[in-house]
């Protein structure tokens, strides 16, 4: 998960069609990954909870919320996505099969803020 936030992040396409899986790939992955990453810049993200996932594991889920704003000229406030993403590991590589979208995530009033900005949620978005 982490490494492909950073691909997100760095603009490597390439990584990131590479660590999709096969079977829930489109055939405008590229396309659609390179369109998305022109237009985002990805600030923060939490990891929130894993399952599954270790060493043994053919399979296993991330749970996470990333913080992001859009590029000029649409640029804007810092927006969140809150995702269950869902992995398996085929030949010692993990590929990401697909995303369940949650509601935005609220931490508690006294944690850091999801948005990375360091404050308190209560003083950021909370």
């Amino acid at each position: 998960m982490r490494s492909r936030y950073c691909a997100f992040r760095e603009g490597a396409v390439d990584y990131l069609v590479a660590t999709h899986h096969p079977a829930s790939r489109s055939p405008t992955e590229h396309a659609d990954a390179a369109r998305s990453i022109a237009g985002t810049e990805w600030v923060n993200l939490l990891v929130l909870d894993t399952q599954k996932g270790g060493p043994g594991d053919s399979e296993g889920t991330v749970t996470f919320a990333a913080a992001f704003r859009p590029k000029p000229p649409r640029a804007g406030e810092v927006r969140q996505m809150h995702e269950r993403s869902r992995f398996v590991r085929e030949a010692g590589a993990w590929l990401y099969v697909d995303g369940e979208a949650l509601p935005d995530y609220r931490p508690a009033r006294n944690d850091p803020c999801w948005c990375g900005s360091g404050r308190k949620a209560k003083r950021c978005h909370g």
